[in-house]
Parts: C-alpha cells; sequence; structure tokens
C-alpha cells in the first residue's frame, strides 16, 4: 500500500501539470492533452509562483456505520483496511480527474489504518463505546492538515512547481471562504486550497470489522491577489 500511494504521489504532480494547462487554455473538452515542453512548463511556473498549499480549518462531516447500525446511504465502496482500497469520485478520464484522485488517495493509508484501530477494539466493548472511540480517533487524525501535508510532501518529491505549506490561512468553517490577499506579502502569489468536506466509514461484521471509506474532497486553485478562483474540483 506504501508503495502506490508513492505512485500515486509522484505521478499527481505531472497530472496537475497537465490540468492547469487544460484549465487555463481553456480547453475543458479535451481529454488527452499533450505533455508540457520546458518552455510551457516554465512559462507556467511563472504565472503561478509559489503556491501556497493552505488547509480548512474544520472538522468535515463525519459518518460512520458501526457495527449492529443500519447502513450508510451513499456511502462509497471500498476493499478492507488491511487490503487494497478504492475512493469512489473521477468517474471520467479527464486529466484534471485523475490529478484530483491522486490527491485524494495520498492520506488514505494513514487515515484507514489510524481509524481502523479504534474500529477493531476489544470484542467485550459495547457498541457504543467503540463508536466514542471512532469519533476520538477521526477527530485527532487532523484529517484537514494531513491532506495538505501529505500533498506538499508529494509534490517537493517531484519539483515541478514550488509548493509551501501555509499554517492557519484556508477555510475557518464550510461555506465561509477565505481572504488569501496577506499571503502575497509572504511571497505567495497562487494558493491551492484542499477542503476534505466529509467522512464516511463503514465497519461490517461484529468483531475486527473490513472497513469502506467514502471521503468527498474540494480542490481550488487561487489567485492571492484578488481571491479569483482559477481552478476547481470536487469529488
Amino acid at each position: 500500500m506504501r508503495r502506490q500511494l508513492r505512485r500515486f504521489a509522484g505521478g499527481f504532480i505531472v497530472l496537475l501539470s497537465l490540468s492547469l494547462i487544460v484549465s487555463f487554455s481553456g480547453c475543458a473538452g479535451v481529454t488527452t492533452p499533450a505533455l508540457m515542453t520546458q518552455n510551457e512548463a516554465d512559462a507556467l511556473n511563472a504565472r503561478l509562483g509559489t503556491i501556497g498549499v493552505v488547509s480548512a480549518g474544520f472538522l468535515p462531516k463525519t459518518y460512520l456505520k458501526t457495527p449492529a447500525k443500519g447502513a450508510l446511504a451513499g456511502m462509497g465502496k471500498g476493499a478492507g483496511a488491511g487490503g487494497s482500497m478504492m475512493l469512489e469520485g473521477a468517474k471520467d478520464s479527464t486529466s484534471a480527474g485523475a490529478a484530483l484522485l491522486g490527491v485524494a488517495l495520498l492520506p488514505v493509508g494513514a487515515t484507514v489504518g489510524a481509524v481502523a484501530g479504534a474500529v477493531m477494539a476489544d470484542s467485550a466493548k459495547d457498541v457504543n463505546d467503540r463508536e466514542t472511540a471512532i469519533r476520538a480517533s477521526v477527530s485527532e487524525l487532523k484529517m484537514q492538515e494531513a491532506m495538505r501535508d501529505k500533498f506538499v510532501g508529494g509534490a517537493t518529491a517531484v519539483p515541478i512547481f514550488k509548493f509551501a505549506s501555509v499554517e492557519g490561512s484556508g477555510p475557518a468553517s464550510a461555506g465561509a471562504p477565505a481572504d488569501y490577499r496577506p499571503l502575497v506579502e509572504k511571497g505567495v502569489k497562487t494558493v491551492q486550497e484542499m477542503t476534505v468536506e466529509e467522512f464516511g466509514l463503514d465497519g461490517k461484521g461484529e468483531i475486527q470489522p473490513d472497513l469502506s471509506m467514502y471521503m468527498k474532497l474540494k480542490v481550488r486553485l487561487v489567485n492571492a491577489a484578488d481571491n479569483k478562483e482559477l481552478f476547481s474540483r470536487a469529488f
């Protein structure tokens, strides 16, 4: 699983480059853009400048189906926590879709692994006690920050663009736009805003259940000088 996530980290940066070219060129319908030339990469770097990566400052909505509870409507389906996993969302084959799916998958291993420890609690525990432990684990994961940090780590490993992690500048609550203009003085020209809006976990079986995960992610690229949105995609 770790090897798969490292491959996603590297491949995502290249795919992000392609998605930006398609978006900025106005050819949103193009599904197979050509790889960037060095001149194109240099021009895009100049346009974007330093990209500050921010995370939301609020917890995602959490939907949990613990053992002995009913089905969770709308739950994305995946494999058990100990095996491979799948995150639903990107149904098309565009470069933008593939790129943002790569973002979503980066922290999945650590997230599911940590929550799995709470779900697979002592079999003698009451179901409600396990649910309390699960919710506490989700809160302690700091999922928003983990998403940002995993992305920046992957971007640093494949330095096509200049990314920088920015603390405390993302949306403070759901639906509340952030003001990124103060970041210009810190050398940030463009902001990549990453928000985990929803997180769901489905445990099947009463003892040591397999886990299926659902995550809703929104990624925005914003011009820091005027807060103008350059690119947005939700999964």
